[in-house]
């Protein structure tokens, strides 16, 4: 008996220690805390504003050239034309500066390049020779030298087509003061529309005037091309009749945004060449020329070109130096130096 007791004294005491022994639970390993941070706000793209650009040309071959990038502003630049109908719009607009491209006469480039001191320089040649004498039939041409005693009506004495004109009478041996009447009476314009009525017999007129009077008057017809009169006396040159400008300031302070434009010019007039109709429309639309079919016969007899770099140099300078040799102020009183042509 005493011993059930003791055993059970024991067993008793044995659950109370057990019951008293605290439980060890496992504790959780220790972790870095989670700090929340806010995403990083999207980053937006500087905006980067479009160089505004001036450029100032005539109605005819040289802005016939610039149909697409008329309709088609070149990424990066905004473009505002100035068209105008005779060069001395234009002249008054480069010599105010308010022009930062302008096409103008070749000869009228170097004028303007010496008297305004290299503020505008020389970037490309944008059209060859668009000169022609058209005659009716009561005054039959074939050569220079049938213009000896011939009335021909000249628009703009002192202009590129007179001094060239001059120039190749007094090669072939005539003189203009003499042996021709060359009669200055009246503009491109209105010469044109007496050809049509048979008010006059013969002009030197260019592109597109030519394809209009004849459009307008199938009796008439080209009794000269002086390119080609020009090519077979004066060998190895040609007629260089048109050319760019830029601004010289505006050049050496953007000369990425000169260098765009420049290729886009140069894109622009293998697009006019290639799709005459298309660049027809455009140069309607924004009024160089009054109608697109007038436009898309005249382009493929316009010689719009782009020649740039050294090329520029090579073309034009035996052009200018024909020029002075005959009046050295049909090209602003000499030759212009070498900084008259602007290198990319």
């Amino acid at each position: 008996m005493k011993k059930k007791i003791v055993l059970a004294l024991l067993l008793i005491m044995i659950l109370t220690v057990v019951g008293c022994t605290p439980v060890e639970t496992p504790t959780p390993e220790a972790t870095e805390p989670v700090v929340q941070t806010e995403a990083p706000a999207p980053q937006e793209e500087p905006v980067i504003e479009p160089i505004d650009i001036m450029v100032g040309t005539l109605k005819g071959p040289t802005g016939m050239g610039m149909a697409q990038l008329m309709k088609e502003q070149p990424e990066g630049l905004s473009l505002e034309f100035a068209i105008e109908a005779a060069p001395d719009a234009i002249t008054a607009k480069i010599l105010s500066g308010e022009l930062d491209f302008a096409a103008v006469p070749t000869n009228l480039a170097s004028i303007l390049y010496q008297k305004t001191e290299g503020a505008y320089r020389l970037a490309g040649i944008n059209t060859l020779g668009v000169l022609y004498v058209i005659t009716d039939s009561t005054q039959p041409i074939e050569s220079i030298d049938d213009l000896k005693g011939q009335s021909i009506n000249v628009s703009g004495k002192g202009a590129t087509p007179d001094f060239a004109l001059r120039y190749l009478l007094q090669d072939a041996g005539l003189d203009p003061e003499s042996d021709v009447t060359l009669d200055y009476a009246l503009d491109h314009a209105s010469s044109a529309q007496a050809l049509i009525g048979g008010e006059i017999h013969a002009a030197l007129l260019p592109q597109p005037f030519v394809t209009q009077v004849m459009m307008k008057n199938p009796d008439l017809v080209i009794g000269l091309d002086l390119t080609k009169v020009w090519e077979e006396r004066v060998p190895g040159t040609t007629m260089p009749m048109g050319g760019l400008m830029v601004k010289s300031e505006f050049a050496d302070a953007n000369p990425e945004a000169v260098s765009t434009f420049l290729k886009a010019y140069e894109r622009s007039v293998a697009w006019v060449n290639a799709d005459p109709k298309a660049a027809s429309e455009v140069i309607a639309e924004v009024g160089i020329l009054p109608v697109a079919v007038l436009a898309e016969k005249a382009i493929p007899n316009s010689n719009i070109v782009w020649i740039s770099g050294t090329d520029m140099g090579a073309t034009l300078t035996p052009f200018l130096a024909a020029m002075e040799s005959f009046n050295p102020k049909s090209i602003g009183g000499g030759m212009p130096d070498e900084n008259f042509y602007y290198f990319q």
